[in-house]
């Protein structure tokens, strides 16, 4: 996750209608990443890892509808092009 998270960008225009739904998913992305190094730092490590399930959901879900731009680097850990 350390690898792909900085890695992912929007692939719309940001003031398009579809821009605002990819900023909400990076918010949600984002957050679910940071609650989950702030339980894995507590020592709780399944809140940790669900909240790393919920932001890949989150990373998944935006790159399957095209809403982010995936670079090469990082495509292995997507399905998307399979």
């Amino acid at each position: 996750m350390k690898e792909v998270f900085p890695a992912i960008k929007l692939a719309v225009s940001e003031k398009s209608w579809l821009g605002e739904i990819g900023k909400e998913f990076m918010e949600m992305v984002s957050s679910y990443y940071k609650d989950a190094i702030h339980f894995y730092q507590k020592g709780e490590y399944l809140e940790s890892f669900e909240c790393l399930v919920y932001a890949w959901g989150w990373l998944d879900a935006g790159a399957r509808v095209g809403i982010f731009e995936i670079p090469k680097n990082v495509r292995r850990h997507f399905k998307i092009d399979q």
